[in-house]
């Protein structure tokens, strides 16, 4: 979070919580106080000031008394945001070629090695084989 442990201690955990995820990130808590929930795991944003976004993987466990009251909860957070960065890139490449593909006139398909599985086919293959996309992809020998 950009701030000392020392800062930390006995602060509300959402301080630097992004408005976007602060409530999901505190129901998540509740769940633990309640006892519904022993343990809780969740990616959110985090605004530290200076750092600007910044995502993390928090797992979170709550520790309980012999009385079955929590007593406290010990986190962990990890940074993910390069992890995030390159799935959120990676989504955008293959929404690209997804346009170009899907608005082709030539059928692309793709299957595993054996061909016993269809993975991806365009919409043309409606207009060449007059048979649907799905017709394929559940039966690839069809």
């Amino acid at each position: 979070t950009g701030r000392s442990p020392h800062n930390e201690l006995g602060q509300d955990s959402a301080i630097c919580v992004d408005s976007k995820d602060a409530a999901n990130w505190r129901a998540a808590l509740q769940s633990i106080f309640d006892c519904s929930l022993e343990y809780v795991r969740r990616e959110i944003r985090l605004r530290p000031p200076g750092l600007g976004e910044r995502w993390v993987e928090v797992s979170a466990q709550a520790s309980f008394s012999s009385e079955g009251l929590v007593v406290g909860v010990t986190g962990l957070l990890t940074d993910i945001t390069e992890k995030r960065l390159r799935a959120n890139a990676l989504a955008a490449e293959r929404a690209q070629l997804e346009i170009v593909a899907e608005n082709l006139g030539d059928v692309i398909w793709m299957s595993d090695f054996e061909k016993t599985e269809m993975v991806y086919v365009n919409r043309a293959y409606e207009s060449v084989w007059g048979k649907t996309c799905s017709s394929l992809l559940e039966n690839p020998s069809s």
